[in-house]
């Protein structure tokens, strides 16, 4: 059975008791000092019980009705057996005794010690207070020592109670408004005990002498539905005065929503009805109906007798026993005057008074009191009447009845009651008649009205309903303007008051920039239905009462609207129904969201009860959505912010703070804007300092594998991974972590309901070590001191002594119960200035602080309260009374030098880090303190629970790391001992040797992270995943893995990335990854896959990014990503791959990164027919041209000189190779028109493919340097044509062509050399051309840049020097006469020179300066290697037969029909020849 839980037990006990004392020990003292003992004790006999509660729960034996006396001065009360429940003090009524059976209940909750019953007595002073009112008792305590409630009669034989019925209990309130002093003079004591219903159903009659304190107790719970009533009489001349020392009778009833506050078992006091021209209001003789655990008013009864009745119905909210001590003191009778006597009224000319009887001496007016009196005024004038002082109780009334005039109109009666009688008013005539009435059940205090003789011009018309007629502009009295109150019909009185602002509600008063609405509520209303109206219908909330100001603005509003707020639902509530921490838990807070720290007035509240009443001096707690109250209701809301700003010369106040003490408790960081972070936040892609500086200069790159990825945004130390405190925005550093089973944790560790673990030593603590505080719940028993509340917490063990019920537990039915110690709980602060100090667990107390003192440097000076710690600033719940505290503005200010709690804006002193509470909303402040001194194996270094090892590591103790790297070192297998098995969450064992792992070696429940890449791991277990649940990355590239199937991915269902790059699997079979469903990123990098099964992927629907860069795929079918359907990314060396037909719809062109073949589509080796029409052209004219120069080169052109007939003939064939290139290229796309997508492997593997690559190269290659000989061959004959040794002739012009064709041989074939095939230089595009001109690198692209870039621009540059120097050589040759046909000449020469630098030019410089470019990194637009290809490469060959040869033989011509050679003809000779 779970300690706490409320159950009745009835035990039927089987032996017989021959005796029972029923009675104890007292000791009293007397008047004179002299102690001695009164001792109530009878004989028991055994008979049989009768009570139907507990018929089948009792044990034989006997009981009576206990009592207690105690002696006076003038008696000694002796011992005397009662019966019947009969007991009279002073004089003893003797009565044989009687014998019955008693039954015993076992209380509901734990047995608890009753209440020790004392006897009050003390001395009677000597020295008397007043001569008048005779020797007076006095309480030892400060409070009552000035008191003069009781003072006794010149003869001594009783005391009077001045001002008792002042004080009446109102059924409306809960408390009092002030306390009674209690009686201190000699009294007596007696006991009522009530064991079974046949008790509870036998009257008690006492007949008191002297003041008597009284204890009723009702066993157990079990006595129920039944009555019991206690007769009360003192002597004639006597009133009677119940003064309530102790109360617990619980009967409100809770368990209906209907509810009003009705009490189910009470406690009523009764009078009989003795005035018979006077009955009772509501016909009922009841002065007060009282239940609950607070000792009520004390109640003044103005006869001679009185009935105490306890009901007692189901006891539902009965816990241990019901009991109440009660004093009754016996009063004398006040002595009153007439209503006429000169002390109670005064009559002159002009003016006087009328008071009620007693008044003037502190006494309440008399019952049945009915008094009339005639007032008059000269002629001419007219009465006004002024209430000064008002105080009467329900049925009484005063009514006024002015000699009407019928000329101004005015009700003919005026019928006033308690505060009905706000203003001055003028009667509309001289004279009038004032009549007073009273009941035969309560008394006030009375009235006292004043009447003035004043001019007609003060009269003011009043209707029938007591407002008054201000239109026809008479003036109304400043007493009545703007006062809160319409006095006029209209609401003259009111218009242009500063509390009307157009801001504000229309029926609405502002004052201090709030706007208060008054609700006069007329029907039951709950707490949260009061809250819900002003929140739906007015969009504010419940009055609250934070600040001084805030409490005059409400005085103002009730001392003007009157009875109608004298109870208000007050904006306050208890914090526990917020989700706050433990720091606030026993707190309230107001309605504005603002933390009660301070309270105007005393605060008395249930342990139970969350929210809270307003009386006119204090406030009362109650239940929020059960209890409904007939009270209205005040709604307010903030028309303008405060202005708490550094511009009205208020800034956060504290002593200076020492920027160093934090380096002594935690790693941090020190942002540039003067606050501290941790360690492990700088560089977490999260700004968290304020001015942004732990972001500066981070390298993120280098971090990504040392910290955990967010899947949104931010690294995480993998410390704080799985920690049960999410740090990521998105909190995926929590939602996938697996909780241990309680097995796994042995002896000393436990989890909270949220994941985090713990150790088990801190659970029922009595503080909050889970954020969800699953750590305090379900406590059978508690450590550390704290105290155990059944089926709620642990208690800390102070709370224990405090005066606040800590302690709520309920009954079987489930509804609320008191707790088991029944004191009032009073929650009073003294004013600002103060330091709040919360004790961490959900209290605070207030430190007194000099005034003009500055805060200590751990808290923070509110602008209109406290100093608040440093920790409640910025910490979401405003703490402040204007709410400074939550101001973003404000926060950094705060917190300069002080440590930054994670991921919000809290700050907290040095002072209160790891001071074993937790002030952080993750308690990082307390749990960085637990992590800095980590045990570290050898050859590692250990970062909190991050381990990185160079050996082996050898962990001494069990080891909950989370992060486990080990660097180059030597392993078999992957066996750690004493490794924590639920925490692991990275291990990286890459380049470790690793050669096999074992089934069990892998058993990390929480392991997130696997890299055990570049080891030598030829095979994997199929259930080697197993043990691994949530594991997400598998990095396996560079083992030894050759074809085998993926079956080890069997349990590797929450795998989100697998890297399986640099294995061998040369097929893909079907299903090859199906088990490992969550994939989202696949590397298959250099596996030498070649062919992919048509399902490979199938299963993989989540599949994002798909890596197969490296492989020479070459089979597959057109589906291969048909389930693919949320593919974003495809990396391949296979552009076909990126075809329309078969990529996903679902990748973008821009996002399949493939060798993107710029001239070739997936249909047609030529994309366009403008690319078509080029290259054929081209081709044609490459081959017309030079074929035609070959030709006439070798059968026609016999005059020129034979060696450089040789190169010009070499150059043209070199230039006709690139004319069979491009027929090849032409031939291969007619071949694969429209299905180019399937065969571009064969296509581009094929010999003709090779070939036309090969014949480009050399084409291109040896036709720049045949350029590059005929200028060399040009430049030595014209610059040294008289030194023929230095020209070509045959022999030396053919071996130098020889050799460039060698070179050109060697430079296309290098790439089909086994050393170099597998560049496969000549299929990396559809054209055989791998011009090195993109950022795209392929193997052999340094080779490719070599030759066409490096090679071809020195070729170009000596081309374009040598043509310079030919053309100087010919200008110096002239004649040295200057004539206009040199002129000309020289241009000519010009020309034709220019022409050919120009064309080689427009081929070779954009080629380089686009391979310099790329080579940079810069992007090169796609569209250039087109038009390299197509037009730039083709361009020289294809000219180069109009420049060298068609040139010569026009001149030629030209100059055989001139059959002159003019001057210079030979230079333009010797260079075209």
């Amino acid at each position: 059975m779970q300690l706490g839980s409320l159950i009745v037990i009835c035990l039927q006990l089987e032996f017989s008791l021959k005796f029972l004392v029923c009675g104890e020990d007292n000791n009293v003292v007397l008047a004179d000092g002299v102690m001695s003992k009164v001792r109530t004790a009878v004989p028991c006999s055994t008979s049989t019980v009768d009570d139907p509660d507990c018929q089948q729960n009792t044990f034989k034996g006997n009981h009576q009705q206990t009592m207690k006396t105690q002696q006076s001065e003038s008696q000694q009360i002796g011992k005397t057996p009662l019966s019947g429940n009969f007991i009279t003090y002073g004089k003893i009524l003797e009565e044989n005794g009687t014998t019955y059976e008693s039954g015993i209940c076992l209380n509901r909750s734990r047995s608890l010690s009753r209440r020790g019953r004392r006897a009050l007595a003390v001395e009677d002073p000597k020295p008397p207070l007043s001569p008048q009112a005779g020797d007076t008792d006095k309480s030892t305590s400060s409070e009552n020592l000035a008191d003069t409630t009781y003072v006794r009669d010149d003869n001594r034989k009783g005391y009077y109670c001045y001002g008792m019925t002042d004080l009446l209990y109102e059924t409306s309130k809960y408390f009092p408004t002030q306390a009674i002093p209690h009686f201190t003079g000699i009294q007596m004591s007696t006991d009522i005990l009530i064991q079974n219903r046949t008790h509870c159903q036998r009257p008690s009659r006492l007949s008191l002498s002297m003041a008597t304190v009284l204890n009723v107790t009702v066993e157990t719970c079990c006595i129920s539905w039944c009555t019991h009533e206690i007769e009360i009489s003192v002597n004639e001349n006597e009133h009677i005065l119940f003064n309530f020392l102790q109360f617990n009778v619980p009967g409100l009833n809770l368990a209906s929503s209907e509810a009003v506050g009705v009490c189910d078992e009470s406690l009523d006091i009764l009078v009989d009805h003795v005035g018979e021209d006077t009955p009772p209001v509501n016909n009922t003789p009841a002065i007060g109906s009282f239940c609950g655990i607070k000792a009520p008013k004390s109640v003044f009864v103005e006869y001679s007798k009185a009935k105490l009745v306890l009901t007692l119905k189901d006891n539902a909210q009965c816990v241990d026993k019901i009991n109440f001590q009660v004093q009754i003191v016996p009063c004398l009778h006040l002595s009153y005057k007439s209503c006429d006597s000169s002390e109670y009224v005064k009559f002159e000319r002009n003016h006087g008074y009328i008071s009620s009887p007693g008044l003037a001496h502190g006494q309440n007016y008399p019952n049945d009191l009915h008094c009339v009196w005639k007032i008059s005024v000269p002629e001419g004038q007219l009465i006004r009447l002024e209430a000064s002082e008002i105080r009467l109780r329900d049925g009484d009334m005063i009514q006024i009845s002015p000699k009407h005039a019928n000329s101004r109109p005015f009700p003919e009666i005026l019928k006033y009651s308690d505060h009905h009688f706000r203003q001055p008013v003028v009667l509309p005539s001289n004279e009038c008649t004032v009549e007073f009435h009273s009941d035969s059940i309560k008394s006030g205090v009375g009235f006292n009205i004043t009447y003035t003789a004043v001019n007609s011009s003060n009269f003011i018309p009043m209707f029938n309903n007591n407002s008054l007629d201000c239109s026809s502009g008479v003036h109304i009295p400043r007493i009545m303007r703007c006062n809160f109150y319409i006095d006029c019909a209209n609401g003259e009185d009111e218009e242009g008051c500063p509390y009307k602002e157009p801001s504000c509600w229309p029926q609405g008063y502002a004052m201090n920039g709030r706007c208060y609405q008054i609700i006069v509520n007329k029907h039951a209303m709950s707490w949260r239905m009061a809250e819900e109206f002003c929140e739906r219908n007015l969009s504010s909330h419940l009055i609250s009462v934070s600040t001084e100001a805030r409490r005059k603005s409400v005085d103002k509003l009730r001392e003007f609207i009157g009875p109608s707020l004298s109870v208000i639902f007050l904006g306050l509530q208890r914090m526990r129904m917020q989700q706050v921490t433990q720091m606030y838990r026993r707190m309230w807070q107001w309605t504005d969201g603002s933390t009660a720290f301070y309270l105007p007035d005393e605060y008395r509240y249930e342990g139970w009860s969350t929210c809270s009443l307003f009386y006119s001096d204090y406030f009362h707690s109650t239940d929020c959505g059960t209890i409904k109250e007939n009270v209205s209701f005040i709604c307010e809301r903030e028309m303008r912010s405060p202005k708490v700003s550094k511009a009205n010369g208020w800034t956060p106040g504290r002593d200076s703070v020492d920027s160093t003490v934090h380096k002594l408790k935690v790693g941090v960081f020190h942002c540039h804007s003067g606050e501290y972070i941790s360690t492990e936040q700088r560089c977490d892609k999260i700004e968290n300092c304020f001015d942004r500086s732990d972001e500066v200069d981070c390298d993120y790159d280098r971090q990504v594998d040392s910290m955990y990825s967010c899947d949104s945004i931010g690294l995480l130390a993998f410390t704080f991974v799985c920690d049960g405190i999410s740090e990521c925005p998105d909190a995926s550093d929590e939602n996938w972590c697996r909780v241990p089973d309680k097995a796994a944790l042995g002896l000393t560790m436990t989890t909270c309901t949220d994941g985090m673990t713990m150790q088990r030593s801190r659970l029922c603590d009595g503080k909050e070590d889970c954020r969800d505080a699953s750590d305090e719940e379900d406590c059978t028993e508690c450590v550390g001191g704290s105290e155990l509340c059944p089926m709620i917490a642990c208690l800390p063990q102070n709370w224990t002594t405090d005066n606040e019920i800590d302690c709520p537990i309920r009954d079987l039915k489930g509804r609320r119960a008191p707790e088991t110690v029944f004191v009032e709980n009073v929650f009073k602060t003294q004013p600002p200035p103060g330091v709040v100090v919360p004790d961490g667990y959900g209290k605070f107390m207030i430190q007194a602080l000099p005034r003009n003192a500055l805060c200590p440097q751990t808290h923070v000076q509110c602008s209109d309260g406290y100093c608040i710690p440093v920790y409640m600033w910025c910490n979401g719940i405003i703490d402040c009374p204007h709410g400074e505290d939550e101001r973003p503005e404000l926060c950094q200010q705060v917190c300069a030098n002080m440590y930054r709690c994670k991921y919000s804006r809290t700050c907290v002193h040095n002072d209160h880090l790891c001071d074993g509470y937790y002030q952080c909303p993750n308690h990082d402040d307390e749990h960085l303190c637990s992590l800095q001194n980590v045990t570290c194996p050898q050859n590692c270094t250990c970062q909190r629970m991050e381990v990185t090892c160079s050996g082996y590591p050898t962990f001494e103790s069990l080891s909950p790391v989370r992060y486990l790297k080990l660097q180059h070192a030597q392993l078999n297998d992957l066996h750690f001992n004493n490794l924590t098995p639920y925490t692991l969450i990275y291990l990286n064992v890459s380049s470790c040797a690793v050669r096999n792992i074992k089934d069990d070696q892998l058993s990390f429940l929480n392991l997130r992270i696997l890299d055990i890449s570049n080891n030598l791991i030829e095979f994997l277990p199929n259930d080697i995943f197993e043990h691994c649940p949530v594991l997400k990355v598998l990095i396996f590239s560079q083992n030894k893995l050759n074809n085998v199937n993926f079956t080890f991915l069997e349990h590797a269902r929450a795998l989100t990335k697998l890297d399986l790059s640099f294995n061998v699997k040369v097929k893909l079979e079907d299903d090859a990854f199906s088990k490992a469903f969550s994939l989202e990123e696949l590397h298959l990098r250099y596996m030498q896959i070649e062919t992919i099964s048509n399902h490979a992927f199938r299963g993989l629907s989540r599949l994002r990014r798909l890596d197969l860069k490296g492989n020479p795929i070459m089979t597959f079918s057109v589906d291969i990503f048909h389930f693919q359907k949320n593919l974003r990314s495809l990396v391949t060396d296979n552009f076909r791959l990126c075809c329309s037909s078969i990529k996903p719809s679902s990748v973008q062109f821009v996002d399949c990164d493939a060798p993107y073949d710029e001239i070739s589509s997936c249909e047609d080796i030529l994309r366009t027919l403008l690319l078509r029409v080029a290259l054929w052209l081209m081709a044609v004219l490459t081959i017309s041209g030079n074929f035609g120069v070959i030709v006439y080169r070798i059968f026609f052109d016999r005059g020129i000189k034979l060696s450089f007939r040789v190169i010009i003939t070499c150059l043209s064939a070199s230039d006709l190779i690139m004319g069979i290139y491009l027929v090849i290229i032409g031939t291969a796309d007619v071949m694969y028109r429209d299905r180019y997508l399937l065969s571009e492997r064969e296509w581009k593997t094929s010999a003709p493919c090779q070939v036309a690559g090969f014949l480009c190269v050399l084409s291109s290659e040896t036709s720049a340097m045949f350029i590059l000989l005929v200028t060399v061959d040009r430049f030595l004959a014209i610059t040294f044509p008289l030194h023929r040794a230095l020209h070509f002739n045959a022999k030396s012009a053919s071996i130098a062509c020889a050799i460039v064709w060698t070179v050109g041989l060697s430079i296309a074939t290098v790439p089909l050399l086994p050393p170099f095939r597998h560049w496969q230089l000549y299929s990396q595009k559809a054209v055989g051309v791998p011009l090195p001109i993109t950022r795209f690198h392929f193997p052999g692209y340094d080779y490719a840049f070599a030759i066409f870039i490096v090679f071809n621009m020195a070729i170009f540059l000596l081309v374009a020097l040598g043509q310079l120097l030919i053309y100087l050589s010919v200008h110096l040759q002239k004649h040295p006469q200057i004539s206009e046909a040199g002129v000309r000449q020289d241009t000519a020469i010009a020309k034709r020179l220019v022409l050919v630098v120009l064309t080689d030019c427009l081929c070779w410089f954009p080629i380089t300066v686009m391979g310099l470019v790329a080579r940079s990194g810069r992007p090169v637009p796609g569209e250039m290697y087109l038009v390299t290809t197509i037009f730039l490469l083709p361009v020289n060959s294809a000219f180069n037969p109009f420049l060298y040869t068609a040139n010569s033989i026009v001149l030629n011509r030209r100059n055989r029909r001139k059959k002159v050679v003019p001057d210079g003809s030979y230079g333009l000779r010797q260079i075209y020849r």
